[in-house]
């Protein structure tokens, strides 16, 4: 066992991290340092909480602990940072923006849930599994199908909506899910889900302007394209919008409804 230092430095978590690297180089293992919402980090540096030399000692532990692999998740490009030189420090890192989920996706999650999962390994026929015609049909088409256009395919939105039709019919002691059921489900998400989709549509807004775009969805299903070259960007990149015979839309249906019924 490696001793936690007392000291709560700079100095004293990089020599800690690298007796953690010696360790592992020794046993042939790794350490994943993962860091969610690390635009958090990016806020306390400008407030002066976190040293400015938090970043040259990250870089620096990159560079020379080679067995510790450092992940930094979250919504935003460290080029939209604005309280610490970011890109410069993390010039070597990696770029891996993780997309929305495809039908295909959608329907492995929803019906083999733990594929991929190390439990079941020794074991696949104990692996739980939800046959497609539980999901029931939605509008002509499967409750699968329906949960993808809802969701537009945003992974915590395809989770938020198939935990709460499973929990509708544990509730009613149900064996499928039928289009009345999913209605009022969807009824339910954008309440259970109101922080989410107050940061997705509103949280996320780089401007006044941007947010007043938004909102015009309120009152129509398309918008022309904002003249404002930035707000057109930033809904781009955050590809909650998309263009369809010269006009946008949003990509969410549920942020629409979410919209007009909650915001």
């Amino acid at each position: 066992a490696i001793p936690v230092p007392q000291e709560t430095t700079l100095p004293s978590l990089f020599s800690y991290l690298g007796a953690i690297n010696t360790a592992f180089e020794k046993q042939n293992t790794r350490l994943l340092l993962a860091l969610d919402e690390y635009e958090n980090i990016d806020v306390k540096l400008g407030d002066a909480t976190f040293s400015p030399d938090l970043l040259p000692t990250i870089r620096e532990s990159i560079q020379s602990h080679r067995n510790i692999t450092w992940l930094f998740s979250g919504s935003n490009e460290v080029t939209r940072l604005k309280n610490a030189d970011w890109s410069s420090y993390l010039i070597s890192a990696r770029t891996i923006e993780v997309p929305l989920f495809t039908p295909e996706e959608t329907t492995q999650l929803l019906t083999d849930p733990c594929k991929h999962s190390d439990l079941f390994k020794d074991a696949p026929e104990k692996r739980p599994l939800f046959p497609q015609d539980f999901w029931g049909t939605v509008a002509g088409a499967s409750g699968i199908t329906a949960i993808q256009h809802h969701s537009g395919g945003w992974p915590h939105l395809v989770q938020l909506i198939a935990e709460t039709v499973v929990d509708e019919i544990n509730r009613t002691s149900g064996r499928q899910v039928t289009e009345s059921l999913f209605t009022d489900c969807l009824d339910k998400v954008i309440v259970k889900g109101q922080t989410v989709f107050h940061q997705l549509v509103c949280g996320e807004c780089e401007s006044d302007a941007e947010l007043a775009y938004l909102c015009g969805f309120q009152q129509s299903d398309t918008q022309p394209p904002p003249k404002d070259p930035a707000v057109r960007r930033s809904l781009l990149r955050r590809t909650i919008v998309v263009e369809q015979d010269g006009v946008w839309h949003l990509r969410v249906p549920l942020m629409r409804k979410w919209l007009r019924e909650r915001a």
